[in-house]
C-alpha cells in the first residue's frame, strides 16, 4: 500500500496554509484531509528520503465528494524542483541590497539599477496583476504555471510595498520569464516589462 506523505501547502507569500498528509501520483496529490486549504498557485513541498525537498505549483485543485475514496482533493501540480531544505523560492533565502536579486547560499554584493519607491509598488502591484490574468488565460504548460505562481507573489510583495521581496519572486520566473516579458510588453504595462527585464538581465 502507498504510503502518504507529509506535505505542506505554502501561499504565494511564504505563509503555510495547511500541513497535511497526501498521496502523490507523479502529477497530482490525492488528500483527503478536509480541513486541507489548497488554492491555484500555491507551492506544495513534500520532504525527499535524503532531507532535501520538493517543489511543486499547484495548477488545478480540485474536490471530489463521496466519490470511490470518499471525500477529497485532486490537487494537479506542475513540479518546480528539488531544493534544500529551507531554501529556494518562497523560502528563507540570502537576499542583500536594496531591491536585490537572489543567491541561495551566497552572498550577492551586485546592485540593480531600478529602485522601486512605494508609489512604483502601488502601481506595479496594479500592473503584475493584470499581467497575472494574462498569463492564466494562456498559460499551458508546467513553466507557464510556475511563472504564474512567481507573478502572485511579486504582485503581493509590491501590495505589501516589499521591493526586495518583488525582486525575489521575479528572480524565480525560470524559463518561462521571456514568454512573461512578451506579454508584459504586448499589454502595456511599461513598469512591469521593466522590472522583469532588469531581473532577467535584459538590457
Amino acid at each position: 500500500m502507498i504510503s502518504p506523505d507529509d506535505i505542506d501547502v505554502v501561499a504565494p507569500d511564504g505563509s503555510v496554509r495547511s500541513r497535511v498528509k497526501g498521496y502523490f501520483s507523479g502529477k497530482q496529490f490525492i488528500i483527503d484531509d478536509m480541513t486541507v486549504d489548497v488554492r491555484e498557485g500555491d507551492e506544495i513541498r513534500r520532504s525527499l528520503p535524503n532531507g532535501r525537498e520538493e517543489a511543486f505549483v499547484v495548477t488545478d485543485p480540485k474536490f471530489y465528494k463521496n466519490g470511490h475514496f470518499g471525500s477529497h482533493y485532486q490537487v494537479s501540480v506542475a513540479r518546480r524542483g528539488v531544493f534544500d531544505k529551507s531554501s529556494g523560492d518562497k523560502y528563507t533565502i540570502n537576499v542583500s541590497g536594496h531591491n536585490s536579486r537572489v543567491n541561495v547560499g551566497s552572498t550577492d554584493n551586485s546592485s540593480n539599477t531600478v529602485v522601486l519607491q512605494s508609489e512604483d509598488l502601488a502601481a506595479l502591484s496594479e500592473e503584475l496583476s493584470r499581467l497575472r490574468e494574462v498569463v492564466a488565460a494562456k498559460a499551458h504548460d508546467a513553466e507557464h504555471y510556475v511563472a504564474m505562481g512567481s507573478l502572485a507573489s511579486a504582485e503581493l510583495a509590491a501590495k505589501d510595498g516589499d521591493a526586495s521581496k518583488v525582486s525575489k519572486a521575479l528572480s524565480s520566473l525560470g524559463n518561462a520569464g521571456h514568454w512573461v516579458l512578451d506579454m508584459a510588453k504586448d499589454i502595456g504595462v511599461k513598469l512591469a516589462t521593466e522590472t522583469i527585464k532588469e531581473q532577467l538581465g535584459l538590457p
